[in-house]
């Protein structure tokens, strides 16, 4: 699935150091940065077939099911202390017989200490990462798991890698022999096998996150229209979130989404994006229950900026967006559009008219989910002749004075507006009167 850099940004997938949490804050941290970088890296892959995202989510539960085996314990700095020691110039030493040896070492005097310690790690990560492999040995994998587990077990049926764990302490030749191995022709399986590690280091990760948070894996169905049915559906940076369903259909493709300000709109619209590219990742999603159809690309636009260095107004910021979109829905088979606020940055009559004809292109493309939010009520009576349109609305309840939010997701139009309750609320207009 096609996403780029500003849509995760703004679902708060990813940070871009400006702002504060994102949803990679709340995974459990591998224990080894390398375990980090393949976390990022599986959270910045949304898949697009199938077969990948089943693969994924059937070792995921496995893992969930069956922590135990997988999980070791490891210092960092283990692992940091092994990449250096690999990517050592130390050119290795080729003696065979003791008088060589002896000759060697005092050549190597200043760094020999060195090429021991970086067995010795290479020694100690490896009869950790064997006990993985020991553990699981009998189990039945997942498709994605036994091709991480297979590799490693012909890595330690070698007789040169069963050789350096089964001495504890090495004599200075034994030393010379297997540096000269782990950093020659063992090198890249060694790689490998920490490289592999990482690959378990980062799908613990994973599991634990999912089984803390108790995210539900999706139902991925093959189809040619779009398919997109959530229940429960929550934000996963909110404490006490209230869950929302929402149903999309083939017929019911185009979603107009109303309710005053701070009733829930754009903490929803983010939820939603958020589910479906967590499911397009193949991991879990926050909400009880999940079924969809995969998408071909997600695009958000929710804050749009100018751009100084362009030129470009708040306005044609969002022209473009629109454009970008446009473009994405031209070139691809179905998709996902979340948008909030069209055209929020230019005067409210252009902002009708401009959305309105927007609003009635996306209507052309039945292959697409698209979530519009609006405040501009009105263009209901111009829309509503569109038969893949539906209407949900966020409700807030006034009582004596007081605006309560419930953040429940009603059928039909909210033409309730809040503004200036806030406004004054905030007393604003008692700090400008002189």
């Amino acid at each position: 699935m096609q996403i780029d850099e500003r849509s995760l940004l703004e679902l708060e997938i990813f940070s871009d150091r400006k702002s504060g949490i994102c949803l990679l804050d709340l995974f459990v941290t591998p224990q080894t940065q390398g375990g980090q970088e393949k976390l990022s890296a599986m959270l910045h892959s949304p898949k697009t077939h199938r077969a990948e995202i089943i693969a994924i989510q059937d070792s995921l539960k496995f893992l969930i099911e069956n922590l135990y085996p997988w999980r070791i314990s490891l210092d960092d700095r283990l692992l940091v202390n092994i990449e250096k020691y690999l990517r050592s110039n130390i050119i290795p030493c080729q003696a065979t017989n003791c008088i060589r040896v002896w000759i060697e070492k005092y050549r190597y005097k200043e760094v020999f200490f060195q090429l021991k310690e970086g067995i010795h790690n290479v020694r100690a990560f490896l009869l950790e990462l064997k006990h993985i492999v020991m553990r699981t040995s009998q189990m039945k994998l997942p498709e994605l798991l036994r091709q991480i587990i297979e590799p490693l077990k012909k890595f330690f049926a070698n007789q040169v890698i069963e050789d350096l764990l089964h001495h504890e302490k090495l004599t200075d030749q034994e030393v010379f022999h297997h540096d000269a191995m782990l950093r020659g022709e063992f090198k890249h399986n060694t790689r490998q096998a920490i490289d592999q590690f990482y690959q378990i280091d980062a799908l613990l990760s994973v599991a634990l996150t999912i089984e803390r948070y108790h995210w539900q894996f999706p139902d991925i169905q093959e189809s040619n229209m779009p398919l997109l049915k959530i229940k429960d559906l929550y934000h996963p940076l909110l404490n006490h979130p209230q869950p929302v369903s929402i149903t999309f259909e083939p017929t019911k493709n185009l979603l107009f989404l109303t309710g005053p300000n701070m009733s829930g709109k754009t903490t929803f619209i983010k939820s939603l994006g958020i589910a479906v590219y967590l499911a397009h990742v193949g991991l879990a999603a926050p909400a009880s229950q999940m079924t969809l159809s995969l998408f071909d690309f997600l695009i958000t636009n929710i804050k749009t900026q100018d751009d100084i260095k362009l030129g470009y107004s708040y306005f044609l910021s969002e022209v473009k967006r629109v454009k970008k979109i446009a473009e994405l829905i031209r070139t691809n088979k179905n998709g996902l559009v979340i948008s909030d606020e069209l055209f929020k940055g230019t005067n409210i009559h252009d902002a009708y008219e401009a959305s309105k004809l927007v609003i009635q292109g996306f209507s052309h493309w039945a292959n697409s989910i698209f979530v519009i939010s609006s405040h501009l009520v009105e263009l209901q009576s111009e829309i509503e002749q569109l038969e893949n349109i539906f209407y949900k609305y966020f409700e807030v309840n006034m009582k004596s004075g007081t605006a309560e939010y419930n953040y429940r997701l009603k059928n039909g139009v909210s033409a309730q507006r809040l503004g200036l309750f806030i406004l004054k609320q905030e007393h604003i207009i008692e700090l400008l009167t002189p």
